[in-house]
């Protein structure tokens, strides 16, 4: 680390430089300020004021300005002025930004500049007093933590390692920047004195003034605007996962934040190269920005898409109701629920189709005590566009972009979710297998195929067929069934089988759609949508 102290310009060269110009009305003419001047005179009284701020990027010595300036302001006191002249104008690094100002009364005046961020915040402060004649002058100031009779301004400035930091007496009475850790102490700053530091270790450090105990200030070393480098997925409903990868996110999140379009998300891990979150409920699906800001320094934002739920419903995949615990369950939907059927705490799938109005469920039947599955012909109620679901017929829930499922009479009962078959099962969650009655002899169900041959599985000549539970383990490339055997009439009967065609849920199907299960030694085929295949047939379907 190194410190020096410097009259006021000795440091030329560091960072930012202010050229400011001035020429008398021979000197030609120049453009009125913003909102024209306040004050009196004319004529060779008045004069003209060019201002440019020049961005030499990195030095030796650090940059000086923080990255998240955006915009500098200028405005002009003094001598002739009712009132401030002021502009204010975009940042464009690398690019000198201009100011003018015309028919300035002349006499002395106070030009101060204003790093701001794009919120109005300012970042980096510097005053200088000039005297506006007649004839042309120039003059250089560097841009730093301005020191006034009042404090410094900004007070919390935040930088990189390495980076130098000027504080510019602009008060009228000496100060002094003094580290509380006794890292660095300026002494006395003159009036018009400036005095730099450069930082390299990262952390805060807290100063003061010695002769003024109560301006205080700190310096936050960080390392480095935080980066994004990538989003999975890049698009998302509300309330899935996000990760975030990048660079200079901090070891902990502290008071760090991610934004999707402004919108807070809430953060599950926070490690310094990668962040999980959830994306929050939004204003509106569609295309936004996802930030990270880091102790007051965002990132660059990379484009994310908020995806409708009504969208995902109606392209036929299947979704997972999961609806809310109950103390009381008796009462949990009460007359909303004529059938029963519904159980607090318990998850449904559905499936929509489209083509067909018709809804699919499988899940716990509070009514008979099992899991089942039914196709819904086509209804009134039930339209995604309307933002309606209908589980069993149930004809008053309804959901919104934020994945909740209402009733409509106790409000928020549960929420939704997607539902990968294939994942479901590699990880090891148990599910059903449900199978179509397609007749009422069970001798030739499933519409004559040789699908049965054991004679195992049931048909009832009900509307539904007994449920099969199953469950695959993936370590041992096992398969467990429990159910009615029918050929030994045992309503709870369960073995374990494993064949090294069918070991897996995803070897030895050609079509990358399709997938295998085993059940009691036999091998079936399912799609994406939870359907059960028999020769291209569908025989059943899958639940939890």
């Amino acid at each position: 680390m190194s410190m020096k102290r410097d009259p006021l310009g000795a440091v030329a060269g560091v960072l930012l430089c202010i050229s400011i110009f001035l020429s008398g009305c021979g000197g030609g003419g120049g453009g009125r300020s913003p909102g024209g001047p306040s004050g009196s005179g004319s004529g060779a009284d008045r004069s003209n004021i060019s201002i440019t701020i020049r961005w030499p990027g990195e030095t030796p010595l650090g940059k000086l300005i923080p990255s998240k300036v955006s915009r500098i302001r200028v405005e002009i006191t003094g001598e002739g002025l009712s009132s401030p002249l002021a502009d204010t104008r975009d940042r464009i690094p690398g690019t000198p930004t201009s100011f003018s100002f015309a028919d300035v009364p002349l006499g002395n005046k106070t030009v101060s500049v204003f790093a701001l961020d794009s919120g109005g915040s300012t970042l980096a402060f510097r005053k200088i007093d000039i005297v506006v004649g007649t004839g042309d002058t120039t003059s250089d100031v560097t841009l730093g933590v301005g020191v006034s009779d009042t404090g410094f301004t900004p007070r919390d400035f935040y930088i990189n390692p390495g980076d130098t930091v000027m504080w510019s007496n602009g008060g009228s009475q000496i100060h002094t920047v003094t580290a509380d850790n006794g890292s660095f102490n300026s002494g006395d700053i003159a009036l018009g004195g400036t005095y730099t530091f450069q930082f390299a270790t990262l952390g805060d450090t807290s100063y003061h003034c010695t002769r003024h105990p109560s301006e205080t200030g700190k310096v936050s070393v960080q390392s480095g605007q935080p980066r994004l480098d990538s989003l999975s997925p890049a698009s998302a409903y509300v309330g899935f996962q996000v990760t975030l990868t990048g660079a200079n996110f901090g070891a902990t999140q502290g008071q760090s934040t991610v934004t999707f379009g402004g919108t807070t998300a809430s953060v599950t891990s926070w490690s310094d190269r990668e962040i999980k979150c959830t994306v929050p409920k939004v204003a509106a699906a569609g295309n936004t920005a996802v930030t990270v800001t880091v102790s007051g320094i965002s990132s660059n934002g990379m484009s994310f898409t908020v995806s409708l739920w009504k969208d995902y419903i109606k392209s036929g995949q299947p979704f997972r109701i999961i609806f809310d615990a109950a103390p009381n369950d008796d009462g949990w939907l009460g007359a909303n629920d004529p059938l029963g059927s519904i159980m607090g705490g318990k998850t449904y799938v559905c499936r929509y189709e489209q083509s067909t109005g018709k809804w699919f469920t499988t899940g716990y039947s509070e009514w008979n005590g099992d899991n089942k599955y039914t196709t819904s012909q086509p209804t009134v109620w039930g339209n995604p566009d309307q933002y309606q679901l209908n589980v069993w017929d149930y004809r008053q829930l309804t959901f919104n972009e934020a994945g909740e499922v209402i009733d409509s009479v106790y409000g928020v009962v549960g929420h939704l979710a997607t539902h990968d078959w294939r994942a479901w099962i590699l990880s090891g969650q148990p599910f059903i297998l449900s199978f179509d009655r397609n007749t009422t002899d069970d001798t030739v169900w499933l519409g004559g195929y040789p699908v049965d041959f054991l004679g195992i599985f049931y048909v009832t000549t009900d509307t539904l067929s007994l449920s099969y539970k199953d469950t695959y383990n993936a370590g041992a490339g096992t398969w467990k069934t429990v159910g009615y055997n029918e050929s030994t009439g045992q309503p709870d009967y369960q073995t374990q089988s494993s064949d090294t065609q069918v070991n897996s849920p995803w070897i030895g199907i050609a079509d990358p759609n399709l997938f295998q299960i085993m059940s009691w030694g036999l091998g079936f085929t399912f799609n994406a949508q939870g359907e059960l295949l028999w020769q291209q047939n569908v025989i059943g379907h899958l639940g939890i």
